[in-house]
């Protein structure tokens, strides 16, 4: 399974307990390029900015997990 992660602090420490197998398979990409690389089916799940979900309601949001970083923290 390929995990795409933004170049970001937050998200990198979002991942330490991810098992190897799937550390081995984790990229990380400029936020900004993330959601155009799940639209073409370049990874099989990825860490998005939470406005990309505004502009792209047709993507799938998991039921059971979501991080959310606002203010100072949101830069990446």
């Amino acid at each position: 399974m390929k995990l795409f992660i933004p170049q970001s602090i937050f998200a990198g420490i979002s991942i330490f307990n991810l098992d190897a197998s799937i550390l081995e398979n984790v990229e990380s990409r400029p936020a900004a390029t993330i959601v155009n690389d799940v639209e073409e089916d370049r990874c099989d799940a990825a860490i998005i900015p939470s406005f990309d979900l505004l502009r792209h309601p047709d993507l799938f949001v998991s039921r059971k997990a979501g991080i959310s970083f606002d203010g100072a923290l949101c830069n990446s």
